[in-house]
């Protein structure tokens, strides 16, 4: 199943990438950003290269709500859409099939630290599909041949 890319919210920029490449300056010891709420990390880094992917901050979470709405609450490995209610939720107020949706980051956050916070790197995936995951590179289902030229048949 091809994924489309979709476009990214305007408040993204906003309330995920700026304050994680705020927390990425932070974690090497320099200055988080302007307008950005300090982060005090416990150990800096020789560089950003070398942050471990646990210990990016998960601003990306705030991005949760966009990505259900945008993808219509599908798992972009599986092609299976979960419940959601009526209104779509805050982040407080998710339906018990919507928790089972994850944030996946495509190219894993332990691989390329320029993408862990970008739009086009994060995708909504089941939970135990993400898991088994893990921190390997999988195909990107934003990148299947439209034709289907370049993919499988069943």
């Amino acid at each position: 199943m091809r994924v489309q890319l979709r476009p990214e919210p305007d408040a993204f920029d906003q309330t995920v990438r700026q304050p994680g490449l705020s927390a990425i300056a932070e974690l090497v010891g320099e200055e988080p950003l302007p307008d950005q709420q300090p982060l005090n990390p416990q150990q800096v880094f020789h560089d950003r290269a070398s942050i471990p992917g646990r210990r990016f901050p998960n601003y990306w979470k705030h991005a949760r709500c966009d990505l259900l709405r945008a993808y219509d609450r599908t798992c972009a490995f599986s092609g299976l859409r979960v419940k959601g209610s009526s209104t779509w939720p805050s982040n407080q107020h998710l339906s018990p099939d919507e928790r089972h949706l994850t944030i996946d980051h495509m190219v894993p956050k332990s691989k390329k630290w320029r993408l862990v916070y970008e739009w086009n790197n994060l995708r909504l995936a089941c939970r135990i599909l993400n898991e088994r995951k893990g921190a390997e590179e999988v195909l990107d289902p934003t990148r299947i041949d439209a034709n289907g030229d370049a993919w499988f048949h069943m």
